[in-house]
């Protein structure tokens, strides 16, 4: 039978049914862009929902299905807010490919504009990128303190305040202000949760080595390494401290400790840690040097080089040191090119201009 054509009427209503179909389908799909996403470091996912409550130790998210689910402020990676301005969304981009300039740029726009519990976190994303800026250029230590010192003040019950504690005390030592970094890692030790307590008793062994005592640093890390952990947060600071103990040996001069060390901590700690994995690489690329090894300290910053360009700190040194590596194992073009690539992406921080001299 050959099909009939549709009278009007029965086009309207074959239209209306349609409509009503697609509305009511449209009606059962989430709204991905109006609930909040809290990013866990310890398996990858998220927890999507209205955040209902921040405090120091923990988000809540409040789930359409199956309750509510409280987020331990250590394992929160980022969190993707509800309404959240496109300059934090590019801020957070930019800064994990390296971009700190523009990154700093976009994330004071978006701590003008956001509202809420978004502008408290582009407040201190703003601020650990200054802190990632310093960590290459001393000349930018003092903003970057005050950009940290303004957020602690004001935001004493964020769950960004321990990390800005962390970073604060980091910057101090930087300047060699040890006794102000010890207050700030004292109030950080004083926290409930056990993981910020270590990553606070790891610091402190930092300050001995910065003061060039590395015998006490090495004690220091090993009362972090015989305290129990729970779960793979509370694990990282181990690694934390076992990477420090490796330094302290290179501070000894007992660089094939040192390198066991590290070996150890590469093929345990999780990928996700990245700053972990990548000051164990340079600091494999630091001890082989002094071994005479130039091969094995090329592929060490190499893998610093490709691997981790969102450690710009790390990133300038790595950089620095693969420029004679390259000349040394006879390849002066890639010497040439990296010698570029850090004067480019690094122009005023200490590697550059020792490179330059």
């Amino acid at each position: 039978a050959q099909p009939r054509d549709l009278e009007p009427t029965e086009i309207d209503m074959t239209l209306r049914t349609t409509l009503s179909t697609a509305v009511v389908a449209l009606a059962c799909v989430p709204a991905f862009a109006q609930i909040d996403y809290v990013h866990k470091k310890s398996d990858g996912k998220a927890a999507g929902g209205t955040v209902t409550a921040v405090t120091r130790d923990k988000i809540t998210v409040k789930r359409a299905v199956g309750g509510d689910v409280d987020v331990p402020a250590t394992d929160v990676d980022y969190v993707q807010w509800n309404g959240e301005p496109q300059e934090l969304k590019n801020g957070r981009r930019k800064e994990n490919s390296g971009d700190l300039a523009e990154a700093l740029v976009e994330l004071e726009k978006a701590a003008k504009s956001a509202t809420g519990n978004a502008k408290v976190d582009a407040a201190f994303l703003a601020a650990r990128v200054a802190a990632k800026q310093a960590s290459t250029d001393p000349a930018k230590l003092d903003v970057a303190i005050k950009k940290l010192e303004t957020f602690k003040g004001g935001n004493g019950t964020s769950f960004r305040y321990y990390p800005a504690l962390a970073l604060l005390g980091d910057l101090y030592t930087r300047k060699k202000e040890f006794a102000k970094a010890n207050t700030v890692f004292g109030e950080l030790e004083s926290a409930p949760t056990n993981e910020v307590k270590l990553a606070a008793r790891n610091a402190k062994a930092r300050v001995l080595l910065a003061q060039g005592d590395p015998d006490a640093a090495l004690a220091a890390y090993d009362k972090v390494l015989a305290e129990k952990v729970n779960g793979p947060v509370e694990q990282a600071r181990h690694y934390e401290a076992m990477l420090g103990q490796a330094e302290a040996q290179k501070a000894k001069k007992d660089y094939a400790a040192a390198v066991a060390k590290l070996d150890e901590v590469v093929k345990q700690v999780s990928s996700r840690e990245t700053l972990i994995q990548a000051e164990s690489y340079l600091l494999r690329g630091a001890c082989y040097r002094e071994m005479n090894q130039p091969k094995d300290a090329l592929f060490a910053y190499l893998h610093v080089d490709l691997m981790f360009p969102s450690e710009p700190g790390l990133h300038a040194e790595a950089l620095f040191n693969l420029v004679d590596l390259w000349k040394t194992t006879g390849n002066p073009d890639r010497s040439k090119e990296t010698l570029d690539k850090l004067k480019t992406r690094y122009p005023g921080t200490e590697w550059a201009k020792k490179v330059g001299g």
